[in-house]
């Protein structure tokens, strides 16, 4: 599962960059495929339905980065529709960085402890279409 390594292109609204990369980090990408990995093994499609709902809100994401709330710093967060995730990511220079892919049930300090620690969730790791 997961995503191939292309380049995201989309435009943006005024004022940003005509194109720029969305980039998972090594454990957002992990994230993600285990849960695809989880929601296939439970029934037999799932997966590959999560996995559908990741790539349409990183999409939207793409196509408009600020639509989504601030919450916790610069750290925005989108909802993933039809499972209880959510995307957090930030917006940076030239690019957008999927910092977690992330169950709503679990503790939220987990992902927000690796923003002070990028070591905690590795350099960037993938583009994703």
């Amino acid at each position: 599962m997961g995503f191939p390594g292309n380049k995201l292109k989309q435009p943006l609204s005024p004022g940003w960059l005509d194109d720029y990369t969305v980039i998972l980090r090594r454990l957002a990408q992990a994230e993600f495929d285990d849960a695809a990995d989880w929601y296939e093994r439970r029934r037999a499609g799932r997966g590959a339905i999560f996995t559908a709902a990741i790539r349409q809100i990183i999409t939207k994401i793409a196509a408009a980065p600020d639509a989504y709330p601030e919450v916790y710093g610069d750290v925005r967060e989108a909802g993933v529709q039809g499972f209880p995730y959510a995307v957090y990511y930030r917006i940076e220079p030239n690019q957008i960085t999927v910092l977690a892919v992330f169950h709503s049930s679990r503790d939220p300090s987990v992902w927000q402890s690796g923003i002070a620690n990028r070591w905690h969730y590795g350099f960037y790791s993938r583009r994703c279409s």
